[in-house]
């Protein structure tokens, strides 16, 4: 009867799982993978505000980019898991690698026989016997460490340098593990897991740090974060923003009180912003300690662990005054309206109430205005992109966006320049309008007059919007009409110009369409045109009489006034809003836009730079080289091997052949009887 042997245990370097994870070729293609999330986290700006992914992407492409991580790479949980993933994978190739690589490093391969040496490819025979003590002692005098092995009827030296060559595979591995460590502790790993589990709840309805419930805020001792703050001068915080995307944001607490004495800002000649720096007072909670100091860009302040950057600047809610029209109301006299920027008034019409908030304000804006489209102003509003393509920057001066939201909660986003811009050497006020998802504003240009000003504007159209006015127009602009033809001439102008009012030239446009034969249209269209021209110009004249304004004289200016003024009329009528707003003043209150980061990561992610560096030092500029030398009773041999740089061994190994058959010559050795 026989018994079988009890299976062998597989070894678990054995294992096809432990064999793939250990694998050089699954690391590469970690790495790959991450080195392609990497290119676009470079090419995407991270951490943006949404609507400015909207308007770059739209909305589409943005809520796939958005559901793979590709506005956050770095802390994605795709981009977390890949970091693991290497992690183990290198730590495992360590694992499997580390124990034959000291021991070859340590081997000084003593049982290598003459048939292997032979079978090198750097292999000589010398027919002469060398001392073994010359031969070690010209080996070590050549860099080499030394083993003798006393053979019965040999002698074996063995020998090697630059065997470290392989400390260099290990630090280079230990390093992306020590890197990749470092970056799994700053990639929020902790917070993800804490709002996995419900512990950490992000906020999207607060407004105000202390706003925040306790389930939305981080301790100061929360081991890594990177939030952001805009600190308006002469107030201070002690708390910082984290945004989770979608999901809202959380607070996070400092060690300390920050606050923003001065912000100083310096322009080039172009408005360009050239330097830009925080004078601040950091307190410290606990021992009360105050610091003052200035950070600038790329000249950070480290305190309690926490790294204040000076990433950007803006508005901190600086006191504007503008100019309203009710646009239900012809009166060309404008209000005032006083308010703060980053603030939000209502705004009462009759029984309709409006929610006006006031959010972007820029004391500086850099456009290029050397390239506008000479006559693209067309149905007055337009793309922002037709009136902002040119070579040339130019500081443009201030503007102002704000939304103005009705009662049912609908909103369209404004825009508009405290200064007017020259456009084909004409002057206008821009307003721009856009709904919330669309990239781009739309353009209403309003034509300045003769002084400068928008009051002849609103006065023709006050006229339009006066039916007495309208009539008396049309009856001065028939004057030298044939008898037998005037009364048809003051009736078609008036009915020109009470279709105009109607809806602008989309309005004239509609009528000929349907109530003109087709082949009459085009000639009627030229008849129409040169009605509301014209009666425009002499509506001009009688509203500068008759509110003492002083006369406009006839000239090119004039003319396009008249035309650009009836564009914008025409474009009034798909203006959505109900009132016009004009920046007319402004005391600018800067705010700082500080960054604040605790990476204890950091600190890994150096080190491992330090040993990539180390390993590549090892790997690249430490050749290990074998040597043997078997010395036998009538002959001696001698052979050389390289892991790498094999042509260097070809140049090398007849330097030593000469070197050794030289030493034969000058030092005689007896054999071994």
């Amino acid at each position: 009867m026989t018994t079988s042997k009890p299976a062998r245990k597989k070894s678990l370097l054995r294992l096809p799982l432990f064999e793939l994870l250990s694998s050089m070729r699954f690391a590469v293609a970690l790495l790959s993978i991450l080195g392609i999330a990497s290119v676009i986290g470079t090419v995407i700006q991270q951490s943006r505000p949404p609507q400015d992914y909207v308007a770059q992407f739209g909305p589409f492409w943005v809520k796939i980019f958005d559901f793979l991580g590709l506005f956050d790479v770095y802390a994605s949980w795709w981009f977390v898991v890949i970091m693991l993933f290497l992690v183990l994978s290198t730590g495992l190739c360590l694992w499997r690698n580390i124990p034959p690589f000291v021991r070859e490093m340590r081997s000084f391969r003593l049982k290598t026989t003459e048939k292997s040496l032979s079978l090198m490819a750097h292999s000589h025979v010398f027919p002469h016997t060398l001392s073994p003590q010359i031969a070690e002692q010209y080996l070590q005098a050549q860099g080499f460490q030394t083993r003798r092995d006393e053979r019965e009827d040999a002698v074996l030296i063995a020998a090697k340098k630059g065997s470290l060559n392989k400390l260099g595979y290990i630090c280079a591995h230990v390093a992306l593990i020590v890197i990749c460590l470092g970056g799994l502790i700053d990639s929020n790993l902790l917070l993800k897991i804490g709002m996995l589990s419900g512990r950490i709840v992000p906020d999207h309805t607060a407004q105000y740090a202390s706003d925040f419930p306790p389930q939305s805020r981080l301790g100061a001792g929360n081991l890594s974060f990177r939030g952001d703050i805009t600190l308006p001068e002469g107030q201070s915080t002690d708390a910082v923003f984290l945004s989770t995307g979608n999901n809202g944001f959380l607070v996070q607490e400092l060690p300390f009180t920050v606050k923003l004495n001065r912000f100083h800002v310096d322009y080039y000649d172009t408005g360009m912003p050239k330097n830009f720096a925080s004078d601040i007072t950091v307190t410290d909670k606990h021992s009360g300690q105050s610091t003052d100091t200035t950070i600038r860009v790329n000249h950070p302040l480290k305190m309690n662990g926490v790294t204040i950057y000076q990433a950007s600047f803006g508005d901190g809610g600086s006191p504007l005054e503008f100019d309203i029209w009710h646009l239900n109301d012809p009166a060309p006299q404008a209000q005032q309206l006083k308010v703060r920027s980053l603030s939000t008034v209502p705004l009462q019409l009759g029984s309709d109430e409006y929610q006006l908030s006031f959010t972007d304000f820029k004391a500086t804006n850099v456009e290029n205005i050397a390239e506008a489209e000479a006559g693209s102003f067309g149905t007055a509003l337009k793309d922002v992109r037709s009136v902002r393509s040119s070579d040339t920057m130019q500081n443009i001066g201030a503007s102002i966006r704000y939304d103005i939201r009705d009662q049912a909660g609908q909103a369209y986003q404004y825009m508009n320049y405290l200064l007017p811009q020259v456009r084909d050497n004409a002057a206008y006020y821009f307003y721009g309008v856009k709904k919330p998802d669309e990239p781009q504003f739309r353009w209403l240009g309003i034509p300045l007059d003769q002084d400068g000003g928008t009051q002849s504007f609103m006065l023709l159209r006050q006229a339009f919007n006066n039916p007495d006015m309208i009539a008396a127009v049309a009856e001065k602009t028939a004057v030298g009409v044939a008898p037998d033809y005037h009364d048809r001439a003051v009736k078609l102008a008036d009915d020109v110009m009470r279709l105009f009012r109607q809806g602008g030239y989309e309005a004239i446009d509609t009528f000929i369409r349907t109530a003109i034969p087709a082949g009459e249209q085009e000639e009627m269209a030229r008849l129409f045109y040169q009605i509301i021209a014209s009666s425009t110009n002499q509506m001009l004249t009688e509203v500068l009489a008759n509110n003492g304004l002083p006369a406009w004289e006839a000239s090119e200016g004039r003319t396009r006034f008249v035309l650009d003024s009836l564009q914008a009329m025409t474009g009034l009528h798909h203006y959505p809003a109900p009132v016009l707003l004009q920046l007319r003043h402004y005391e600018e209150v800067n705010a700082s836009g500080l960054q604040m980061t605790r990476s204890p990561g950091e600190s890994l992610v150096y080190l491992g730079s330090l040993l990539l560096t180390l390993g590549a030092i090892f790997m690249f500029y430490l050749r290990e080289k074998r040597a043997w030398v078997m010395i036998g009773n009538e002959h001696t041999r001698f052979a050389m091997s390289a892991n790498r740089h094999r042509r260097d061994l070809d140049k090398e190994f007849p330097r030593h052949i000469g070197n050794l058959e030289q030493l034969i010559k000058d030092i005689p050795h007896e054999s071994k009887p």
